[in-house]
């Protein structure tokens, strides 16, 4: 049923000038081609929707449990951002204590036997860029600039 979809969203997405959906939507068709083996276009379509019930007829897309919990950290947000309750803290107490988040830390933990510490980690930006440029040179996917 989802490969019906594709070409009128596709349709859809650029009609609305929706770029980024427009090609996230293109590279899903492409990906449903025959570039993939039935089994990897199989596994493609089965991930796109989750039986969260465990009934033949109750699907729900998988972004629509994250989008849910989204829209409780905006409102958590308006509702109690104070001087004693930052962003931080909200974040800590709505993603990282959700119940179902929980049971998610659970199971990975289980199966690798393996900590995962509950905090919100950043990005290291520098060694990210150094190891980009890095690979741009080392693959001759960059021409150097003209000295003009």
């Amino acid at each position: 049923m989802l490969r019906h979809f594709i070409n009128p969203l596709i349709v859809y997405f650029f009609s609305a000038s929706q770029l980024n959906y427009s090609r996230e939507i293109l590279f899903y068709r492409w990906n449903l081609s025959l570039v993939n083996t039935p089994e990897l276009q199989y596994a493609i379509l089965s991930s796109g929707l989750v039986n969260w019930l465990s009934r033949v007829t109750i699907y729900k897309a998988i972004n629509l449990r994250l989008k849910h919990l989204n829209g409780s950290y905006k409102i958590k947000i308006k509702c109690y951002k104070n001087l004693t309750h930052n962003v931080d803290i909200i974040f800590n107490r709505v993603y990282l204590s959700n119940t179902l988040v929980r049971a998610l830390y659970k199971r990975v933990e289980a199966i690798f036997s393996e900590y995962i510490p509950r905090t919100y980690t950043t990005a290291a930006t520098l060694p990210d860029m150094f190891l980009l440029a890095y690979t741009i040179f080392t693959l001759d996917l960059a021409k150097p600039r003209s000295t003009k």
